[in-house]
């Protein structure tokens, strides 16, 4: 594999094969994580993707296991849709999570926690009740609306807050535009801020699905598309237009870097965009491999 290639993709799975569409029985989905991690897909593979609700159930299963190396872990939070839910399932979560982490330190790390706001107006209150998640990464998932910008400005101002988007779903409705897609990620880059997708990005570029009818998303413009952000502070329309290319022509990956059209981002910075970009979430690996295979990038 090419350097750039590898500075842009190591680790940037976040194996979450419980989520749709695979929907995954725990177990099946823990064994499928062990064998990845022991195979050739080891070198995209970043942490095990559990609800806190199946916590309890991982850690038994971790305890018949037994791991070779301890797995890092992204607890996805219950969230809630208003004050009581959100205090309730929180709650939830910290017990959860501190139980596990007492049952399962020798087999498990959880290393972030994920919950979805419930609205981006009232952000800053939301993101002061997870003071009391020290320890791992915290990612809030914002939901696609106008206040969107808002909610990721208060994310920066705690300097321990990263920000989350959803790049598809089980319909049509949940895939956002580029245009939308490129604004999140000029935002994150510009603020400073850690930031994850999730859903819909199972193909290194953008395809149709025929049976959602619609477009979805590819990971190689994604993170071409931040590192552009990071190197070269784009706009969101220069943004969106590399999000919609379809082909891995433009994209020159070498030992030096990355170079599409008249943009050039050396190893260094490609490496830096994975401190802003930290990888997307997706219920399948061998599909996005196999999709990069297929267009010609070197993966060996």
């Amino acid at each position: 594999m090419n350097r750039a290639l590898a500075a842009l993709l190591t680790r940037a799975i976040d194996y979450a094969g419980v989520f749709p569409p695979a929907k995954l029985e725990l177990a099946s989905a823990l064994e499928h994580y062990i064998r990845y991690r022991g195979g050739a897909e080891a070198w995209i593979l970043g942490r095990f993707a559990v609800r806190t609700s199946q916590l309890d159930e991982l850690a038994k299963l971790l305890e018949d296991a037994i791991p070779v190396e301890p797995i890092p872990i992204a607890a996805i939070g219950r969230g809630g849709a208003d004050r009581d839910a959100w205090e309730a399932g929180l709650e939830a979560d910290a017990l959860g999570m501190s139980a596990f982490e007492a049952r399962a330190e020798v087999f498990a790390a959880i290393e972030a926690f994920e919950t979805r706001l419930p609205d981006n107006e009232h952000a800053p209150a939301w993101i002061r009740d997870l003071n009391g998640f020290s320890g791992v990464d915290l990612f809030v998932e914002l939901p696609w609306d106008e206040g969107q910008p808002d909610a990721m400005a208060a994310a920066a101002e705690t300097d321990a807050v990263n920000v989350k988007a959803r790049t598809g779903g089980e319909n049509a409705a949940a895939f956002p535009s580029s245009q939308r897609v490129a604004a999140f990620i000029q935002g994150a880059t510009q603020l400073g801020l850690g930031f994850k997708l999730t859903a819909g990005l199972h193909h290194a570029f953008p395809h149709r699905d025929s049976e959602l009818g619609v477009r979805m998303h590819g990971f190689v413009p994604v993170f071409a598309a931040a590192a552009c952000s990071f190197a070269h502070d784009l706009s969101v329309r220069e943004l969106a237009g590399i999000l919609d290319i379809d082909s891995p022509s433009p994209f020159e990956f070498t030992d030096q870097g990355l170079r599409l059209h008249d943009w050039s981002i050396g190893l260094a910075d490609l490496e830096e965009t994975r401190d802003y970009l930290v990888g997307f979430g997706s219920c399948s690996v061998s599909e996005p491999l196999e999709t990069l295979a297929r267009a010609g990038l070197d993966i060996d």
